[in-house]
């Protein structure tokens, strides 16, 4: 498995972008997070960027295995770590947070992580399939019956999250261990900004349809076609498998 890989983060309609993406690339494995730090609370977008960043160079210097989810969450954990450090050292930064979705695929596996509604899709065989639950209260309110999973994107209570990283205390990622990607399969990890106005039929079709960098294009097109005048921060992951 050879993995390729594209990203995009836009501030949207937003003064500033508190989503962040990092990723690290090798010829037969890739390490990827997309975060979306909290806009309630002023300074999120540093929350951001130390968990993106902690993740990204952590992989890159123990480079765990795709089948080995407890490794995942241990580079979670250290993240999470990382922020409540920061935020002990500095003032004026106690409530910063942060979601945050994580994958490392290679030949052994693919391991998925993630906080918060920053979503994981997988592609596999031509057929986009949802991995991951929104930790929210939308969500639950899917959950309960009570509106259809495609309602969730104009639910009022869709920013309103049940689980975050950096917060006082520290809760597990939800993980899996997926089998490693074959040629044409991929992942698309994205912040709210994005799967709210790009749905899952589009990621799908536009997925087949060229590489990650012109997937993205067109992700964006879509987003500048259905977003208001102050839609949120947008970011994005694509990874796709391709012959070795």
């Amino acid at each position: 498995m050879k993995p390729i890989i594209a990203t995009i983060s836009d501030k949207g309609g937003r003064e500033t972008n508190q989503d962040c993406v990092r990723f690290s690339l090798s010829d037969d494995a890739v390490c990827a997070v997309v975060c979306d730090g909290l806009g309630a609370y002023t300074g999120s977008e540093l929350a951001a960027v130390i968990c993106a960043e902690s993740i990204a160079r952590a992989y890159g210097r123990t480079r765990p295995r795709g089948d080995d989810g407890e490794a995942l969450k241990s580079l979670v954990k250290a993240a999470h770590d990382r922020i409540a450090a920061y935020k002990e050292a500095c003032t004026g930064v106690d409530e910063i947070c942060t979601t945050v979705a994580c994958v490392i695929a290679d030949g052994a596996g693919t391991a998925i992580a993630h906080i918060g509604d920053t979503r994981i899709y997988e592609v596999r065989g031509g057929r986009l399939r949802l991995l991951t639950r929104d930790h929210s209260l939308a969500r639950i309110a899917v959950d309960r019956g009570e509106i259809r999973m495609e309602d969730i994107r104009k639910h009022k209570d869709q920013n309103k999250l049940t689980r975050v990283l950096g917060s006082g205390y520290y809760v597990a990622p939800d993980c899996d261990v997926l089998p490693p990607l074959a040629p044409g399969d991929g992942l698309i990890l994205c912040t709210d900004g994005v799967w709210e106005y790009v749905y899952d039929e589009d990621m799908e079709r536009l997925f087949a349809s060229g590489t990650p960098e012109e997937t993205l294009q067109a992700f964006v097109r879509l987003i500048d076609e259905r977003k208001p005048a102050h839609n949120d921060n947008y970011t994005a992951a694509v990874i796709k498998a391709v012959e070795g």
